[in-house]
């Protein structure tokens, strides 16, 4: 028997997968300059506005009716800023945002961080042309500290700059695979009954039942992360179909309210990623995203040939997948194994226990029983020749099922993030 205490640390392709930062005090609230503000020096609600001998008014938008429009004056520049945004020591965050120029001039822009990260000091735009063109950067806070983020009208006398739909976003662990996660190309999307794309927003009107679908160039060798940000539901949200085509087993999202969610799940298919609409229920996305992790980095494992049990006591974090693994084959390319896990996120409201083969990088899925979930409730995968059961706090769930020609000597946890934590394993 061996005794241990584990921590899954995550690891992934690389770090380009953006999600939107919640919204709440202080973050990107009006980043769109739809919301206008008390009228005279206050032009637009949630931004800090120095006009000097300047001005700074309303404008056609990018997406949407405004943008914010500074001239500048002859003392020096008008802007528009936003401060005091908190961030997290350690983390990237992605910023951008949509300028233009009067035809000769560009507006400027900087990020600047009170302690600790990566400022940009004053940067011009450069955009001096009629269209509008996106300018976006990552940059990493290094300690815990707060963020600021300004607009600056060019520094010639007169000079206008035009700004738009501004947006923070973290930087999360997993390369990007989808071509338009912003919704800024309605091309790249095909859009069924009751979907449509404009803005930088999906929109479901709730009318039948429809999808919404751009291709994917997936793999079998990982686990998806999938994110979606709600502008807007009505209740219901959105539904990640099942089909032999998309990239994943299907997944609810039923959140009351519009912010940033996260499911995560084994490979199903490598050709579309797909959100599903249902009849009633409206719903719009402002960003999604579609994630790898490589399955390597989700198991931790020690090699016991023979072993028959796999005991841990798993406390979920968030939307993460959390269980046991038995007979893999090999840590750096699994590609046969059994494992089972807690799957939180099933619809935000119900915890389901999933037990799946994989079968020659092949996910199968076995058995999926809704459990009540309780921290650090013993978790079992056992063995008995070909014949495989999975026990949750002291009772069997779900059928045990056969699975042939398992002979991989790994067994341990599996994981998908590095914040659930084991607090013991014992294989024996």
């Amino acid at each position: 028997t061996l005794d241990a205490s584990n921590t899954v640390v995550e690891k992934s392709l690389g770090a380009t997968n953006m999600v939107q930062v919640p919204g709440g005090s202080g973050y990107y609230i009006n980043g769109n300059f739809e919301t206008l503000g008390a009228g005279g020096a206050d032009v637009f609600a949630g931004w800090y506005e120095i006009a000097g001998d300047g001005a700074i008014a309303s404008d056609t938008g990018h997406y949407g009716t405004y943008s914010v429009k500074l001239t500048a004056g002859a003392a020096g520049n008008a802007q528009v800023s936003k401060s005091n945004l908190a961030v997290t020591g350690g983390t990237s965050y992605y910023i951008s945002f949509w300028t233009k120029g009067d035809g000769t001039n560009a507006g400027g822009w900087y990020v600047y961080f009170a302690a600790g990260g990566q400022n940009t000091g004053t940067i011009s735009t450069g955009a001096t042309g009629a269209d509008w063109v996106k300018k976006q950067i990552v940059l990493k806070a290094t300690v815990n500290t707060t963020l600021s983020f300004g607009a600056q009208s060019p520094a010639t006398e007169g000079g206008i700059a035009y700004f738009d739909d501004v947006e923070l976003r973290e930087v999360l662990d997993g390369a990007e695979l989808l071509d338009d996660p912003g919704f800024d190309d309605a091309g790249a999307w095909t859009a069924g009954t009751g979907w449509s794309v404009a803005d930088g927003v999906a929109a479901f009107d709730g009318s039948g039942i429809g999808t919404i679908t751009t291709s994917v160039s997936g793999r079998s060798d990982v686990i998806y992360r999938l994110n979606s940000s709600l502008a807007s539901t009505t209740g219901k949200g959105l539904y990640f179909p099942s089909g032999s085509t998309n990239i994943i087993h299907g997944r609810y999202l039923t959140p009351a309210a519009a912010g940033s969610y996260t499911v995560f799940a084994p490979p199903r298919g490598t050709q579309y990623y797909q959100l599903y609409g249902f009849n009633g229920f409206a719903v719009s996305a402002d960003y999604v995203s579609a994630a790898m992790l490589y399955q390597s980095s989700c198991f931790s494992t020690a090699r016991l040939p023979g072993a028959s049990k796999v005991r841990t006591t798993p406390v979920v974090a968030g939307s993460e997948l959390a269980g046991a693994v038995m007979c893999l084959d090999d840590r750096d390319s699994p590609a046969n194994f059994v494992v089972a896990y807690i799957d939180p996120s099933w619809n935000y409201s119900t915890n389901r226990l999933l037990l799946w083969k994989c079968v020659a990088g092949v996910w199968t899925l076995l058995t999926e029983t809704n459990i009540t979930y309780s921290a650090g409730a013993p978790l079992e995968l056992r063995r008995v020749n070909d014949v495989f059961s999975v026990y949750y706090n002291g009772s069997q769930v779900g059928a045990s099922q056969t699975v042939a020609g398992m002979t991989g000597n790994y067994h341990g946890i599996f994981a998908t993030g590095s914040t659930s934590t084991f607090g013991e394993l014992k294989i024996q």
